[in-house]
This record gives structure tokens, C-alpha cells and sequence, in this order.
């Protein structure tokens, strides 16, 4: 006799997109609720600890798939809001797989966000090739002794580049979260047209971008760096670079933690988009205030696909919608 209680997953279906605090794509699963054995240093989902949302039976997952079918309304489902699904807790893979292969069955829309290489290896690639689904993967640096002190646990850089390559060769939806993007100059350095003649902060350089590229990336995803006071002491400590000194006199008086002024954030990036124009590049808000998050999500479409890069819509005029308004003045 089975006594072991079903495994459940930590899902939210908050669908009220104008009163969600941190994301859209907030019809989300994670596929356990243990807290992620990656360890990323600047990882935000402890700020979001109020929205965890709810424990579900996969049973119930798929009923709640099949009332949406039924409907005719597929809110995009989004996969690892609050811990990667291929972390090291023993369950991860394995429901992961099972997920997605429940997905593949029903043809329904999805987005996975990932630091692992796994999800391109043989049996998750299978459910992946003629699905709906889109896989995001995550870096922040090319320099994996760097990585080792921001996300200890978490993959090698190399292992994730041949991720990327081999989704990209088998046709699967990919795009590249550069998430945090960290800064390379002081804070109003890019917005005062005075760029030093070296790098200030070497975490973050355009190698990768070259490397992506070459990986024939078309989307990349850009999220800039935001951190909780003890988490930018805490990683100022590890990289040896106090990182409170690239924060303005201004920034510094008014809040504690690590955050930029929204002007040199779009400095840094109308200059990264100029910097390759084969690839698409947008902007992920978490961290930073916006009021239109649904209308201009960087993750999906106004039709819910997840396919952005194809988005006929100028990227400045894109991004003027919630940053623009406030930057130039």
C-alpha cells in the first residue's frame, strides 16, 4: 500500500496582471517549493515570499490546463518564477519532465527559465521539439571564475553556451536572459557621454554577446541589476569591489540597497542594442518601478505567444513606453 503523499507543485494563478507587484506572466508553476540549491547571490525571490501561491496535485495542474483549453484563453504559463526547475532537490527533474510533457500533449503555451544545461539533453528535448514552449537561459557573465562566486552551485558558463546551441540547432524557441545585467561604469557615467577609457566593474563584458551571436541567439533579454542592502554588501565582499560606489551621492541618501537612476539604465541600453543589430534585445522590469507590465512584458506578445523578436515594434519605441517618460525630462 502506497502511504507517500502525491508530490505537489507551488503554483499561482494570479491572472489580474495590474495587480501583480513583480510579473506578468504571473500564471506560473514551480515544480517543488524547497528553496533552490543554486544559490545565486542576487537572486530576488526571497523579496517575493507574500506571492508564493499555492500547493497543487499535478492532477489539479491539469485540470486547470484543460479549463483554460476549454475557454479558449491560454494565459502563457510560466515555469521556475521563484526556483530553478532543475535544481538539485531530488524531485525537480523528474517532475519537470513530467510537465512538460503534459504541456506537449495539450500543445499549451509556456515559458521555462533555467541556469541548467539539462534541459538540453534527450529526454527533455524530446517534449520541447514540436511544442509551444520557450526556453530562456540565464547568465550574467562569461568569465566562470566570476560565476563561481555569484552563483556557486549553479552550472558552468561553458555547459549553458552548449545549452543554447544545441536548442537552437533542434528549432527550439530560445532567447538569453542576461539577468542581472550587471553595470561596467558609475551610475550617470553613460548618461554624461564621458566613458571612461577601462571598465569600472568587470563582471558583465561584451564577449558574450559576441559569443551569443555566433550561437546564432536572436533574442536576449536584459535585466539590470538591483539588490537588497545585505545582498550588495554580501556580493561586494565576495567580488572584492565595493559596489555601493558606483551608486550616485543622490541614490545612496534616499535608499539603502543597490539600484540605478532609470536615465543610465537606458543609456546602457540603447548602447548595447546598437552594439550588434542582429539581435533583439528588451528590458525585464523586475526590480524596477513601471505601470504597463502586461502590454509590454519582454517574455511575451499582446497575443500571448512567446515571440517578441518578432515583434515588428521599434525596440526605442518599445522601451519609451515605461522607462522614456520618466528618464528624459
Amino acid at each position: 500500500m502506497n502511504t507517500h503523499s502525491p508530490h505537489t507543485y507551488l503554483f499561482n494563478d494570479l491572472l489580474h496582471f495590474e495587480d501583480h507587484k513583480f510579473c506578468p506572466l504571473s500564471f506560473s508553476i514551480d515544480t517543488y517549493s524547497e528553496k533552490c540549491s543554486f544559490n545565486c547571490q542576487y537572486c530576488y525571490s526571497s523579496e517575493r515570499h507574500a506571492i508564493l501561491g499555492k500547493q497543487i496535485t499535478f492532477d489539479t495542474l491539469e485540470e486547470t490546463i484543460l479549463k483554460h483549453l476549454k475557454k479558449g484563453s491560454l494565459p502563457v504559463l510560466r515555469i521556475g518564477t521563484f526556483f530553478d526547475p532543475f535544481s538539485k532537490e531530488s524531485n525537480s527533474k523528474k517532475e519537470t519532465l513530467k510537465l512538460l510533457t503534459l504541456l506537449k500533449k495539450y500543445q499549451y503555451p509556456y515559458v521555462l527559465f533555467t541556469k541548467s544545461p539539462l534541459i538540453a539533453s534527450t529526454p527533455y528535448l524530446e517534449q520541447l521539439i514540436d511544442s509551444k514552449g520557450n526556453i530562456q537561459i540565464s547568465l550574467s557573465c562569461p568569465d566562470d571564475l566570476i560565476r563561481q562566486k555569484l552563483e556557486p552551485n549553479a552550472p558552468c558558463v561553458d555547459s549553458r553556451l552548449n545549452a543554447i546551441k544545441e536548442l537552437i540547432q533542434f528549432k527550439v524557441s530560445t532567447q538569453v536572459r542576461i539577468n542581472p545585467l550587471f553595470p561596467i561604469y558609475k551610475d550617470g557615467t553613460f548618461s554624461s557621454n564621458e566613458l571612461p577609457k577601462s571598465q569600472e566593474l568587470s563582471i558583465f563584458n561584451f564577449d558574450l554577446l559576441d559569443q551569443l551571436h555566433s550561437l546564432n541567439v536572436k533574442h536576449i533579454i536584459l535585466g539590470f541589476l538591483h539588490l537588497t542592502q545585505k545582498q550588495m554588501e554580501e556580493i561586494s565582499t565576495k567580488i572584492s569591489f565595493d559596489l555601493s560606489k558606483l551608486l550616485t551621492p543622490d541614490i545612496r541618501k534616499k535608499q539603502q540597497g543597490f539600484i540605478y537612476s532609470e536615465r543610465e539604465i537606458l543609456k546602457y541600453l540603447q548602447f548595447i542594442a546598437s552594439y550588434n543589430q542582429e539581435i533583439h534585445f528588451t528590458f525585464c522590469h523586475l526590480g524596477y518601478e513601471r505601470t504597463d507590465r502586461a502590454q509590454n512584458c519582454s517574455c511575451f506578445n499582446d497575443h500571448g505567444n512567446i515571440a517578441l523578436h518578432q515583434q515588428k515594434t521599434h525596440w526605442a519605441q518599445y522601451l519609451a513606453n515605461y522607462i522614456l517618460k520618466k528618464a528624459i525630462k
